[in-house]
This record gives C-alpha cells, sequence and structure tokens, in this order.
C-alpha cells in the first residue's frame, strides 16, 4: 500500500515542503513539553506499522476492559515522527486510516488516543501541543480509542493477550 496516497493532502503537501526539516519548539511558550523538537519521515518513506493495545491496560488505568481485560487489538497506522529529542518517536503521532484521524500510541502503556475531526491544518498550527498530547491531554482535546466499541474498528478481531 502506498502511504502517500491515503493520507490527506494538506499533510502530503506539509511533509513534501518540509522533508529535513527539524522543528524546534520554544519552551518559553510552550512550558509543558516532553519533546521539545522533531523531525518528520520524508514522504516516500513513511511507514505504515501496526500498533499494538492492550485492554489490560485499559482496564487498568481507565476502568475500560472492553469485552475482555486480556485481549489486544492491532490498529494500523502510518507513523509521522521520524526522530524527536528525548523520546523513542513510535506513535508520537499518527494517521490512522482506518479511523481517518490523527492520534497517538503510548508504547509504554499500549493505548491510542485520538484527536477527534482535528484536520492536518489544526495540527501544523499548533504541532507543540499535538507532539506533546499524549502527556499533557489537556494541550489537545483527544478521546481513548476504544476499538470494542467504536464502529470503525468493527472489522478488526481481538487478539490473545501474550
Amino acid at each position: 500500500m502506498n502511504t502517500t496516497e491515503i493520507i490527506p493532502t494538506a499533510l502530503r503537501e506539509f511533509l513534501a515542503a518540509n522533508e529535513g526539516k527539524r522543528f524546534e519548539f520554544d519552551a518559553t511558550k510552550h512550558p509543558e513539553m516532553e519533546v521539545h523538537s522533531v523531525e518528520f519521515f520524508p514522504l516516500d518513506s513513511l511507514p505504515l506499522t501496526s500498533f499494538e493495545i492492550d485492554t489490560y491496560e485499559y482496564h487498568l488505568n481507565h476502568g475500560e476492559p472492553g469485552k475482555d481485560p486480556e485481549l489486544r487489538y492491532e490498529i494500523e497506522g502510518i507513523d509521522l515522527i521520524q526522530g524527536c529529542n528525548s523520546y523513542e518517536p513510535d506513535g508520537i503521532l499518527v494517521y490512522f486510516p482506518l479511523l481517518k484521524e490523527f492520534g497517538s500510541w503510548d508504547c509504554d502503556h499500549r493505548i491510542i488516543t485520538i484527536y477527534p475531526s482535528v484536520e492536518w491544518e489544526d495540527i501544523e498550527n499548533s504541532l507543540p501541543n499535538f507532539v506533546n498530547g499524549q502527556w499533557y491531554p489537556h494541550l489537545a482535546e483527544q478521546t481513548l480509542l476504544r476499538p470494542w466499541a467504536d464502529l470503525r474498528c468493527s472489522g478488526l478481531e481481538p487478539l490473545p493477550a501474550e
């Protein structure tokens, strides 16, 4: 699958115009940040990745067991951040084609948060907030992805926990 064909046009144009650019965030304007600088994947290298979520973490940390607190789901997404200053960049900012939404994957807790009804232009205009959204949820309106309750995920089969 060619990932450039399934991302929004505005994102495609942004990536083409900013290839190789490192974005630095001003800590005086954005004091709540874990990530202070990011570099996006080049347009022709956007990876389609399978992001695993674990319902036990939803149960433990969010009171959300879904159908069974011992399941996992794999959600395909296009990882956008190639590098950053302080964390593994995996999942910091993702476009989820199935959902047609942007979001974030927390690799430590194995949860996905999505930014409902957000267009790329919204993210571009508040990039530090969205890049740091998983650590500071009040910076960017978000919701927890619940694949067992989201109709867009109805075709996904849960897998047994490992």
